[in-house]
């Protein structure tokens, strides 16, 4: 199966594919059917992200290539484009609690049953997947899944699959000096510059005045206690498939219920899926296939990734190296003096340095997700006359995900009696798309067909998050217990039209000549570039059926092919943007500091091993020399990453109230790719009031520089 649902001989592609039966996906089946691919395809490399159940992965094929920072291929099911993306931001409120990392919400592709996959075809290069146009620029990976079965009766399949998991590689932790610095011990802190642990007796971390335990303890190392923090997680799966069909209509029902827990505590997935599917021949000519799947996972206690405070592996890691892990699990306790509140039971009190304890992170830094996906399609084909016929085709992609945060009080000063987070995300894609098809056989050497297509995508993402920022009664996770309720909203929309056609020349089976063309109307670009045109040619050559070869030679093949595939950008991005935030008597318009890229152009990869960005809008407006010609001289310079080598790097000082005019400029030095020459340019900027004038509150200002 290649591109648009066309099933095509291997041995005459002009691009390199491979493929993947559905048996293999099964064997060992994970929560994410793309982890099952790692290893299977050449060139295919499959990240897990460190998110636990439910997670992404990131899917990269032959490399990076786009300049935009989405690099993820293409996921086609039988023919259809899914929305693959993953946020990792939308969840981390407006009061900028995550600081650094984020959230992972999981992408598409999870959703879909192994079992219910007959087939995976992966189309590599721009030549491959070039007519499928701006998504498909880093590649596609084609999903054929599975149909009833016809003049059988009644069919069914049960399978289930159980696995266990375990940390395998930890990181090399030194295990000779204790908490403190200049060799000497302090149990308020995360620096392991203290002494040397010999068993020597030390007062205890604890910060409960009234700690049942000893007051005081040996400075022992704990190699274990990073790998004693987690635990053995399994997965179980199981599947339930019923097929039966005559001669003209065949239907195809599905279920699919998962458990998992993961390896870190409270972690844990519940998953059910069912998917249906028809497929009729009404009449000689007319043919529909039809199919509806549904998707509802909860997942609670998902870690957040990377340097995040709410990152359990981050706190476990960073915790000192003479904690017992037993003394840990007591995450909290309860004051008695004055206001009775639940605390966090830890050698660092007030978060300093963003610590926390790992228990506590995970039993009381709750997040519990659902997310429910429905993904429909329907085609009908009439074949009008022999070899001539037409396709018409729509698929609905739909996804509504909800979460809920939970801050208990005492969570690194940041949630005063504690905090309520409600976050809520809609995607949805409708795909819509035609092919006219014309085969024909000239005679017993030549063999020929033209297509021609067109496609329309509409895509529309919101999200909205809520935030208490401080609760009023300690621990009392309800929106009326709000004492400043802080909301932050998202929209996403985009649409793109295309029009495309192709045509394949084969010769005695064994000399084969691709020709595409596709051009695309994308909403994203200025109307001076919204319109791009991209082709490709291949040949392939089976040299094994022209050449006689040696009886252990049984197949040769050569392939040559040039292609190109644009690619567009996300929305608003040629736009200036404002967002409205409260404060003063009726709030404020924030301005985006980020500049809109008025001329931005459509980003085009090219193969064989060719890429050509072609965004010029300018980072920096420098005088007299615009940031566009630097750019374009890139491309013969010695960088292959197409930046300029050296990023001037700016220091702007703030002032309060800011100055009602203040001119400013800085030096800077950029060196030229592929030149080592050094040109020094001055950039200058105002900085000016920025609020637009809904205050009327003539105290309430706030500043905003603006580059010139």
């Amino acid at each position: 199966v290649t591109a648009l649902g066309i099933s095509r001989k291997e041995k005459n592609l002009s691009y390199a594919t491979q493929a993947v039966a559905g048996k293999e996906l099964e064997q060992v089946r994970d929560l994410n059917v793309v982890n099952s691919l790692s290893g299977k395809v050449a060139g295919l490399d499959i990240s897990k992200v460190s998110s636990g159940l439910g997670g992404s992965s990131k899917i990269s094929l032959r490399g990076n290539r786009s300049i935009s920072g989405n690099n993820q291929a293409l996921i086609v099911v039988d023919g259809v484009p899914i929305d693959n993306t993953s946020s990792t931001t939308r969840s981390q409120g407006s009061d900028g609690k995550a600081l650094t990392g984020g959230f992972d919400s999981g992408d598409g592709i999870s959703s879909i049953n192994p079992a219910d996959i007959e087939s995976i075809n992966v189309l590599k290069g721009a030549s491959a997947a070039a007519l499928y146009g701006s998504r498909a620029s880093n590649g596609v990976i084609i999903i054929t899944t599975k149909k009833g079965t016809a003049g059988q009766g009644l069919g069914v399949t049960y399978s289930s699959s159980f696995s266990i998991d375990s940390p395998n590689i930890m990181l090399d932790l030194q295990d000779e000096y204790a908490q403190g610095s200049g060799g000497q011990y302090n149990k308020n802190t995360l620096y392991n510059f203290g002494p040397k642990m010999e068993g020597q007796m030390v007062e205890h971390w604890s910060n409960n005045p009234n700690y049942a335990g000893d007051k005081e303890y040996a400075l022992t190392p704990q190699p274990n206690n990073v790998r004693d923090f987690f635990n053995t997680g399994i997965n179980w799966s199981n599947s339930v498939g019923v097929s039966t069909g005559t001669e003209k209509t065949q239907a195809r029902f599905s279920l699919n219920p998962d458990y998992a827990t993961a390896i870190v505590l409270q972690n844990r997935l519940n998953r059910a899926s069912a998917s249906l599917r028809l497929n009729s021949k009404l009449s000689k000519n007319v043919e529909v296939d039809a199919k509806i799947d549904y998707m509802n996972q909860k997942v609670k206690g998902k870690p957040w990734t990377g340097e995040n405070i709410f990152n359990p592996v981050r706190q476990i890691y960073t915790m000192p190296r003479n904690i017992v892990l037993d003394d840990a699990k007591t995450y909290e306790y309860v004051s008695t003096g004055g206001t009775i509140k639940t605390l966090q039971h830890h050698w660092l009190p007030g978060g300093a340095d963003l610590s926390q304890n790992p228990y506590w992170v995970v039993n009381r830094n709750v997040r519990s997700d659902e997310r429910n996906k429905i993904l429909a399609m329907g085609s009908v084909k009439w074949t009008i006359l022999e070899g001539l016929s037409l396709m018409l085709r729509s698929s609905v992609d739909y996804y509504h995900d909800s979460g809920e945060f939970k801050l208990y009080n005492d969570t690194y000063q940041r949630a005063p009696n504690g905090d309520y987070i409600l976050d809520s995300y809609d995607s949805f894609e409708w795909n819509n798309d035609f092919l006219l098809t014309y085969a024909k056989t000239l005679s017993e050497d030549w063999t020929f067909d033209v297509n021609f297509g067109g496609s329309t995508f509409y895509q529309n993402r919101k999200g909205s998050s809520y935030s208490n920022t401080e609760l009023l009664a300690e621990n009392l996770f309800s929106q009326s217990n709000a004492k400043n309720l802080v909301g932050d909203n998202s929209l996403f929309r985009r649409k793109l039209n295309s029009f495309y056609g192709f045509a394949q020349v084969t010769y005695k089976g064994f000399l084969t000549l691709d020709v595409t063309g596709r051009n695309d109307w994308s909403s994203t670009l200025p109307k001076s570039s919204f319109s791009y045109f991209y082709p490709s040619v291949g040949l392939s050559a089976v040299l094994s059926d022209i050449i006689k070869m040696p009886e252990w030679f049984n197949f040769a093949k050569v392939r040559a092919s040039y292609a190109q595939v644009g690619n567009d950008t996300d929305p608003f991005i040629i736009n200036q943007t404002y967002s409205y935030i409260a404060g003063g008597n009726n709030g404020y318009v924030y301005k985006s500091s980020k500049l809109p890229a008025v001329d931005l152009k459509p980003e085009k990869t090219g193969s064989p091993g060719s890429s050509r960005p072609e965004r010029r809008n300018p980072v920096l407006s420098l005088p007299r020399t615009p940031i566009r010609n630097v750019a374009n001289r890139r491309r013969r310079g010695r960088h292959g990453n197409g930046f300029l080598r050296n990023h001037p790097t700016v220091t702007r000082k703030r002032h309060s109230p800011p100055p009602e005019s203040t001119v400013r400029s800085v030096s800077t030095r950029i060196r030229l790719p592929g030149n080592n020459s050094r040109r020094t340019y001055r950039m200058l900027w105002r900085e000016h009031s920025q609020c637009a004038g809904v205050s009327t509150n003539p105290a309430a200002t706030c500043g905003h520089r603006q580059r010139g």
